[in-house]
């Protein structure tokens, strides 16, 4: 065997080994973390906050005490006779941490949210506002995400690779138009996400919503769809538009029912790239669509989606875990996604 080829197979399986390695570490780390987190109340309710009281009976003092430091306080209950008197289905503690956030104590019971604290007199009483969390209001946004944005994109994507290669134009324009797209693909998205939120938020005065989210990604994918339907209207051999007008029909019906035809799996993979895209941007959604968990099928609130939300556990609350679990409900919405396009995909290369 050839020096040459020696180098080309042993660069290639490297590579292999390489990406192989990579993505499963990463399904192992995300699973092994995440999936520990999932329940069915996890999957089917919606981020909420539900108020109530606690009440401790015959607190003396020094059943409590308070260590303070100057960014939170943990109180540890001393006294074994305390009860707890409480309308919620809260589970006893024995420890809470307060925590100051723009320098407002906000405590903790276990995982549940404690709003005031009241040390004075013969009871202890809480005012708790217990934190259910639940992925179903970031799925639904999501899913919302991509139609919108898909919906916007797809049509001006695919025309407009269409008519660059169906009706081509003078070399100089059809080069600064490629130039244009490849650009467009090299921006950042904290980019994409300060000029929506310039543009959408600050000048046309829309609110800060799924749908403006969806506008600001749309532009986004426009130079990825752009450029693989361009690769796949290519890869139509020209013969067959030029039977297709042989027989009578004309541009646009030889477009429509010979060339896109022919290149819809090329222009499918195209649709994946984008939904992985959707699917996982962070900073666009930031600034045009929120952090609010809502649950809505209403474009034009805000909500945060999957991967917005992963963030913000992971960042702003340090909480891996519970990242780790909306990051397991990502990859299969993908992996599902992917095998619906793929069987779409299918059935176009079986005709």
């Amino acid at each position: 065997m050839k020096p040459r080829k020696i180098f080309g197979y042993g660069l290639m399986s490297v590579a292999s080994i390489i990406v192989l390695s990579a993505l499963l570490s990463i399904l192992y780390f995300i699973f092994a973390n995440g999936l520990s987190n999932i329940s069915y109340e996890f999957l089917t309710s919606a981020d909420s906050y539900e108020k109530g009281t606690i009440t401790t009976a015959q607190l003396h003092p020094g059943d409590l005490q308070y260590d303070l430091t100057a960014s939170s306080a943990t109180v540890t209950k001393t006294s074994g006779n305390i009860e707890f008197e409480t309308d919620m289905q809260l589970t006893s503690a024995t420890e809470f941490d307060i925590n100051r956030i723009n320098d407002t104590p906000i405590a903790y019971l276990e995982a549940e949210e404690v709003d005031e604290l009241l040390t004075s007199g013969e009871n202890l009483e809480l005012a708790v506002t217990v934190h259910k969390q639940g992925i179903l209001s970031m799925v639904v946004s999501t899913l919302l995400l991509i139609i919108l944005s898909l919906l916007i994109a797809l049509p001006l994507g695919i025309g407009s690779a269409i008519y660059l290669i169906e009706y081509p134009i003078g070399d100089r324009l059809d080069r600064g138009i490629h130039f244009a797209i490849n650009s467009l693909t090299a921006i950042p998205s904290i980019v994409f996400g300060l000029f929506g939120s310039l543009f959408f938020i600050t000048i046309l005065g829309m609110p800060m919503s799924i749908l403006t989210g969806a506008l600001t990604v749309s532009i986004m994918l426009l130079p990825i769809l752009i450029r693989s339907t361009e690769e796949a209207l290519l890869s139509v051999p020209n013969h067959l538009r030029s039977a297709s007008r042989a027989l009578g029909a004309n541009e646009v019906q030889t477009i429509f029912k010979v060339v896109l035809p022919s290149s819809m799996p090329g222009i499918i993979v195209g649709v994946i790239l984008a939904i992985g895209r959707i699917i996982g941007e962070s900073a666009i959604l930031i600034f045009t669509a929120g952090t609010v968990d809502k649950l809505t099928t209403n474009p034009l609130e805000s909500s945060s989606t999957l991967t917005v939300k992963a963030y913000m556990l992971a960042k702003e609350y340090g909480d891996i875990g519970g990242a780790a679990a909306v990051a397991v409900v990502i990859i299969i919405i993908v992996i599902c996604l992917n095998l619906i396009a793929k069987a779409i995909s299918h059935k176009f290369e079986m005709k």
